[in-house]
């Protein structure tokens, strides 16, 4: 008999060792993925955020600061950042299933039968179970059980049973890669949702980049009309003084005064898109307290055309490849079938399981002399299989084919994917190209329709053209401004889409890791 406990008990151990080692392999593994992405996520320094701007009045930034200040305040961020967190309680929940289990129960009984030896009884019931199920397919139980019998015709008395019950599956549940899917499912849907994170911060940077070179562009162009609406009026100055003196017709004013009123309705206009251009970074910024709607934002840059260029554009696409965050997911979720299709083919298999019960006993008249007689020769040991088998299995087989069928979903959706971002990255390099080649044509159409006005101008004054041909090259040479500043600032969002696209974007804006 005792040969027989130290055999349970060596085997014990070594079932919690291989459990362990199994959950600490798998477990490092995953940390290793993790660490993994927690570098491939954004990394902003908290000190770098907080206090380096003014909490009221005018802000004067540059657009890395503003890029910073959004991800410190943004509310859409905030949310995003909850959902990572959310889906890791999910992993938790998984891992009870291997937690330690504590039971109890108590019962008593009493009995009266009345004839001639009116027998009356009593029985307090005890129990104690200890039970770990192990990544094995392995469940253990250890029992304490006390029964106490209490009767007026025979002496009292108690029992004492100690147990051990080891249940294993040999077919249904008996891999360990099938107990511990469910984890590694949960841990994998907590990786997708950190890449949809990350998705969401390039998307937000993206975002916030362009509404400043937006807000920028609307200032220049309030510049430019400003300037226009000034010189229109000075033009408008200039005929009436000539008509006063005989040199114009009276007509002659018509064209200058619907110049000025066009020039003034366009400023109106470039006004109103200021304020909502502003509104839009404020929104972004999400400035947390102090009226975030009523401050005046100044940036500090200007749209100047970087020196780098875009190399080969085939680099750029196995950078994309290999960097979009809808890529990762993608690819995660093809993990997640291979581990459904091993989860789903375990259910079709029959259930078979190996079970040992053991238990030593002690009989005496006190609780304290039970213990004692356990070291006596009472003891009780079972062992046998039980097996389980639906005869159809028609629904453990369905699930098994869709999870079959998932799988060749996802690797289809994964060829698509990777097409669609091949062909994201090649229009948005094709669009960088375009704007770039539109800064030239559009420097050059400014020099010459500045060159235009200028004669145009001179052969007003002296009489050899209209006030109409005048504005008419006022409004060229403004149209060709707004173009000019518009290619540029154009040519710069047209980076920032392509970087986006290319997945590299908050790397190249200093909050990530650099691929």
């Amino acid at each position: 008999m005792k040969t027989i406990v130290y055999i349970l008990i060596i085997n014990l151990f070594v079932l919690m060792s291989i459990d362990y080692n199994i959950k600490y392999n798998f477990f490092s593994i995953v940390w290793a993925l993790d660490k993994q992405i927690e570098n491939e996520l954004i990394l902003i320094n908290n000190k770098t955020l907080k206090n380096n701007y003014p909490e009221t009045g005018p802000l004067v930034i540059k657009i890395e600061d503003a890029i910073l200040i959004g991800l410190d305040n943004n509310r859409s961020l905030k949310i995003e950042k909850l959902k990572p967190k959310i889906q890791k309680t999910y992993e938790n929940e998984e891992q009870g299933v291997f937690d330690p289990v504590i039971s109890a129960k108590s019962s008593i009984k009493r009995e009266v039968i009345e004839n001639t030896s009116n027998l009356k009884t009593k029985d307090i019931d005890t129990e104690v179970n200890l039970s770990k199920f192990f990544a094995t397919g392995t469940k253990l139980e250890l029992k304490l059980n006390n029964e106490i019998s209490d009767s007026n015709t025979i002496e009292d008395q108690e029992k004492i049973r100690t147990g051990i019950s080891i249940t294993q599956s040999l077919m249904q549940g008996f891999s360990k890669s099938v107990n511990l899917a469910k984890i590694q499912q949960a841990r994998i849907d907590t990786f997708i949702s950190q890449y949809q994170l990350r998705g969401f911060c390039e998307t937000l940077v993206s975002n916030i980049e362009k509404a400043c070179w937006d807000y920028i562009l609307n200032q220049k162009q309030i510049e430019i009309f400003t300037d226009s609406l000034t010189f229109a009026e000075n033009q408008l100055w200039e005929i009436k003084e000539r008509i006063k003196v005989g040199k114009l017709p009276k007509i002659e004013r018509y064209a200058a005064e619907a110049e000025v009123a066009r020039r003034r309705e366009a400023l109106i206009n470039a006004k109103n898109d200021f304020e909502i251009s502003l509104l839009k970074l404020q929104r972004f910024l999400n400035f947390p307290k102090h009226a975030p709607w009523n401050r005046n934002i100044t940036i500090l840059d200007k749209p100047e055309i970087p020196d780098e260029g875009i190399e080969n554009v085939d680099n750029h696409v196995v950078v994309a490849l290999k960097w979009r965050p809808e890529i990762k997911q993608m690819n995660l979720q093809l993990k997640q079938g291979d581990i459904e299709i091993v989860k789903t083919k375990n259910g079709i298999l029959p259930k078979l399981d190996l079970f040992i019960n053991m238990g030593k006993s002690g009989y005496s008249q006190s609780f304290s002399s039970s213990i004692r007689d356990l070291e006596g020769q009472n003891y009780d040991i079972s062992c046998g299989i039980s097996f389980e088998y639906p005869v159809n299995r028609s629904g453990s087989k369905a699930i098994y084919k869709r999870a079959v069928l998932n799988k060749k979903l996802s690797e289809e959706a994964l060829i698509n994917l990777t097409q669609l971002i091949e062909f994201d990255v090649r229009t948005a390099y094709i669009n960088v190209k375009r704007t770039r080649e539109q800064i030239t044509a559009s420097a050059a159409t400014l020099k010459y329709q500045k060159e235009t006005l200028r004669a145009e101008n001179e052969k007003f004054k002296v009489g050899k053209s209209t006030s109409l041909l005048v504005a008419q090259a006022q409004r060229d040479f403004v149209n060709s401004q707004i173009s000019n500043i518009d290619s540029k600032i154009g040519y710069l969002k047209a980076l920032i889409d392509f970087y986006h696209l290319e997945g590299s974007l908050l790397e190249r804006r200093g909050v990530g890791v650099k691929p």
